[in-house]
């Protein structure tokens, strides 16, 4: 074995690694602030910004459009009426503006209207403009009965027009009337009784006729029609 050459002792254990011993009373660090967060407005869209404007028929085309609701016997058709009406649901309380005896009190109430039929082609349009009247009211349910807007004057009626021979738009689930006490046919609209400004700029914003604009007898304020004049 050469002179410098020595056997490392391979059963020889290794010495630990002297411990560090642990800091004595030190604190925990301070978690950091979370950093405050930026409060985003909330921007509510007027849901009158999202009304459509409507291409309804005229009078002489609704037949072709809402199809003919007359049946065989003169009547209303079952088939059409199953077909072709829905229901809208106001999204405020509203009621009839005629009474009827309640059963239960025996005395005239105004009847509570939960839901009223339309066609189903004008349905989207009157749910999107009720929509919009409850918001510009403030959904205040005290604000649409101080402006009578509660006041269901009628929809869906088979009937022909007023001395006329040909169906009403109210026959096709195509018109609404509101408050006929204040807003009675052959007079005039009066601002301070009458269906307030706001009713009648939605339902032309959807492109809806107005009673009010007819001329002579005929005009009708509290009228509005899915139709073209």
């Amino acid at each position: 074995m050469a002179k410098n050459d020595t056997k490392k002792d391979e059963g020889a254990p290794e010495a630990d690694a002297p411990e560090t011993p642990p800091a004595e009373n030190t604190p925990n660090p301070a978690p950091e602030a979370d950093a405050p967060k930026a409060i985003v407005p909330v921007v509510v869209r007027p849901l009158r910004d999202s009304l459509v404007r409507n291409s309804w028929p005229t009078r002489d085309e609704a037949i072709n459009v809402f199809r003919n609701p007359v049946g065989i016997d003169g009547n209303l058709d079952p088939w059409w009426e199953s077909n072709f009406l829905k229901f809208v649901e106001p999204p405020f309380r509203m009621v009839t503006s005629w009474q009827e005896i309640n059963p239960n009190t025996g005395k005239m109430e105004n009847k509570l209207l939960r839901r009223f039929r339309v066609h189903e082609r004008v349905k989207p349009s009157i749910d999107r403009i009720l929509a919009a009247l409850w918001q510009e009211y403030g959904r205040d349910q005290e604000k649409i009965e101080a402006d009578d807007l509660h006041l269901f004057g009628g929809g869906f009626e088979f009937r022909k027009q007023r001395n006329s021979s040909r169906l009403s738009l109210h026959a096709y689930g195509a018109a609404i009337d509101w408050d006929p006490d204040n807003n009675p046919q052959g007079s005039k609209w009066n601002p301070e009784k009458g269906v307030p400004q706001i009713l009648i700029d939605l339902f032309k914003a959807e492109g809806w006729t107005w009673g009010g604009d007819f001329k002579g007898a005929s005009v009708d304020p509290m009228h509005m029609e899915a139709c073209i004049e």
